[in-house]
């Protein structure tokens, strides 16, 4: 249950009603307190997110835009960045970063596994500073933690 941050602190009680097609109403009583207190919309903790983008969309059947953004809200509301970590590539896409930092996102990844291709990660960093603001500085390179290959 989720409450706008405008809503005053409080016990709110009310009742919700449940209907299926093939199955009788269900009423349920419903109590939720709210605190006195507003999650902030933007957060500075660094997560080192892993979201596998193709398990997602193998489950799905595939990927619309409308499912692919309402996962990212669900993750970031749990305030997980929804990067790929270990794949070299841009993560999230360019056309939802500029959404995903407006929510608060901190983290993205020019690379999840840099190898020493430098033409495609300067093209990253270049299509990154291209959105202006402070894109550029949320920026990483992950070169890998278990490897043998320096």
């Amino acid at each position: 249950m989720r409450t706008r941050p405008q809503t005053p602190a409080g016990t709110y009680e009310g009742t919700i009603t449940a209907k299926a097609e093939n199955a009788p109403e269900l009423k349920l009583k419903l109590k939720v307190k709210v605190w006195n207190y507003t999650i902030p919309e933007k957060w500075n903790f660094e997560t080192m997110g892993q979201t596998c983008w193709g398990n997602v969309s193998g489950y799905y059947g595939s990927l619309s835009k409308e499912m692919k953004r309402k996962y990212i809200d669900f993750l970031l509301d749990h305030r997980f960045s929804p990067t790929e970590q270990y794949l070299d590539k841009l993560s999230p896409d360019i056309e939802d970063i500029p959404y995903c930092l407006e929510r608060g996102m901190s983290t993205i990844y020019l690379s999840g596994t840099y190898k020493g291709d430098s033409k495609s990660l300067k093209s990253r960093h270049d299509q990154v500073k291209a959105l202006g603001g402070d894109a550029l500085s949320k920026s990483l390179i992950y070169i890998g933690d278990e490897t043998d290959k320096w």
